[in-house]
């Protein structure tokens, strides 16, 4: 009895560890312009967000574009290697909870890597993970440069699929058993197009798999579709900044305005999502609205960032977040100020700062004190710079209007206290009546 007990044990610490530790599935050979979809599987302690997760070529930093979606008790996202060099890259999810072995808590970051082959793919699709309802559809981009016949089949079921471990098997099955088969689409060089697609009576949420196929390339998409006869809408709380990086160059001692979009990309309303900003921006940054109430789906709010520099040169880099419970979005802010060098938003070149021109290079002029430019001026190197003509500013009435209005008030006191003393008092004794014995009357 006791060798069996502890048998089970031990066969329970063999067998706890692959049901508890994190396994990230994807492809991990690609080309160039495949879309890479990839499932997060484990035991978190909390939800993994979008934020937790960053792509490194070799050991630099470099952003991809993708939505995470929690679909049943697993993560999944897809991404485009479009314009992506070839390389060795790696997937990192950091900060983030998980079991492993014997019910320990790791926090250790989860690193996957993946190589992006010198070799292009044959087309494009913008998304490679899908949660659909009933009909929906793909954007397809030729990469070549001749016309490509492209081969649709919609026909694969995860259902199929017996063994827990076959997300892959399921989505890539075996090559040599795929046949070009089924609806197809044929697109000119470098063309795009838009491709619908329907699932008709599926009686329960369910993965499909679509294969896309070419002579030399075979893209899968990965769609969860849900039951055809239930008309409830699938609610997919998801927000994203129009950015992910924001550039903003300036001088010192000055002021500029900046607007940002925040886009509620999700199927349902959102509420009370704040906007925070990090500290190191705080002093320089500050956003208008920063809570928003409600936030209906699928539109897009105006985010006003009121920019102040001070008259020290710096770069001061930060983020500013959109949260609503645990659906985010942020966006990177590099903010670079400097004296007499005006950086273009977003743009350098070579690397190297563009210098503002001086007011005479504008062929302008610095107009003095007591002018002003005809039209607005603009920024240069040594000032305000009128690129019209500078005019005499219009001195202001008020002065000569109060000092009128004081002169006629003093007037007016002058006129009332000359009738207010004299004009009652009596006239002057007449001394030759009174030598005569008249009585003054």
């Amino acid at each position: 009895m006791k060798k069996q007990i502890i048998l089970i044990l031990f066969l329970g610490l063999l067998v706890f560890p692959l049901i508890s530790a994190v396994q990230v599935d994807m492809n991990n050979n690609s080309k160039q312009g495949e879309t890479l979809i990839v499932k997060i599987s484990g035991n978190f302690l909390e939800p993994v967000l979008k934020e937790n997760i960053y792509f490194y070529r070799d050991y630099a930093q470099v952003p991809f574009e993708f939505d995470l979606l929690k679909i049943q008790e697993d993560y999944y996202f897809s991404t485009s290697t479009l314009g992506k060099q070839a390389g060795n890259y790696s997937i990192v999810i950091k900060d983030s909870k998980y079991y492993i072995a014997c019910g320990e808590i790791s926090k250790k970051d989860i690193i996957t890597n993946f190589l992006i082959k010198n070799e292009s793919a044959d087309f494009s699709v913008t998304l490679g993970i899908l949660i659909v309802n009933k009909s929906f559809s793909l954007e397809i981009q030729n990469l070549k440069d001749e016309e490509l016949i492209i081969y649709i089949n919609k026909n694969s079921s995860q259902e199929k699929q017996e063994e827990p471990s076959g997300f892959f098997s399921f989505l890539f099955g075996n090559k040599e058993e795929s046949h070009l088969e089924g609806e197809s689409i044929i697109l000119k060089a470098g063309e795009t197009k838009q491709v619908e697609l329907e699932f008709k009576d599926i009686l329960q949420p369910t993965f499909k798999n679509i294969e896309l196929k070419t002579e030399n390339f075979t893209q899968n998409i990965l769609v969860y579709a849900l039951a055809t006869g239930k008309e409830e809408k699938l609610e997919i709380k998801n927000i994203k900044f129009e950015l992910n990086n924001l550039n903003i160059s300036m001088s010192t001692n000055s002021s500029k305005t900046k607007f940002l979009y925040l886009n509620n990309i999700g199927t349902s309303n959102l509420e009370n999502v704040s906007l925070i900003i990090s500290d190191s921006l705080k002093d320089y940054i500050k956003i208008e609205p920063e809570f928003l109430e409600e936030f209906e789906a699928n539109k897009s709010k105006r985010i006003t960032l009121n920019i102040s520099s001070k008259d020290e040169e710096e770069i001061i880099n930060g983020t500013i977040k959109a949260i609503s419970n645990n659906t985010f979005s942020y966006i990177n802010i590099s903010l670079n100020i400097t004296k007499g060098i005006i950086l273009e938003d977003n743009q350098t070149e070579n690397n190297k700062p563009i210098i503002a021109q001086t007011c005479a290079e504008k062929n302008g002029t610095i107009c003095k004190e007591s002018e002003k430019c005809s039209i607005e001026t603009e920024y240069a190197a040594d000032g305000n710079c009128c690129l019209s003509e500078c005019i005499e500013k219009k001195k202001s009435s008020i002065g000569k209007t109060i000092a009128w209005i004081l002169i006629i008030i003093f007037i007016g006191i002058y006129v009332w206290f000359y009738f207010k003393k004299y004009k009652k008092t009596k006239s002057k004794t007449n001394l030759l009546k009174i030598a005569e014995g008249k009585k003054e009357k």
